[in-house]
């Protein structure tokens, strides 16, 4: 019953260190082509204008949040 016990609290912590990784990595990913994204499209375009290095940062909180 101990080892029972054990094993499924082993098992709990593999499995949320792996979504934790999963959920970091998908959060960088995102913020990484919003960055490429505002690098590669000139600000006096429309969509340009939309993902300005002024607004960029209210859309990384969207994401993080």
């Amino acid at each position: 019953m101990i080892t029972y016990f054990k094993n499924s609290i082993a098992k709990f912590k593999q499995d949320a260190f792996s979504k934790a990784i999963y959920d970091i990595v998908k959060y960088l990913l995102g913020v990484l082509f919003l960055v490429i994204l505002s690098w590669l499209i000139p600000e006096d375009t429309t969509f340009g204008e939309f993902i300005s290095q002024e607004l960029i940062i209210k859309y990384y909180w969207v994401i993080i949040g």
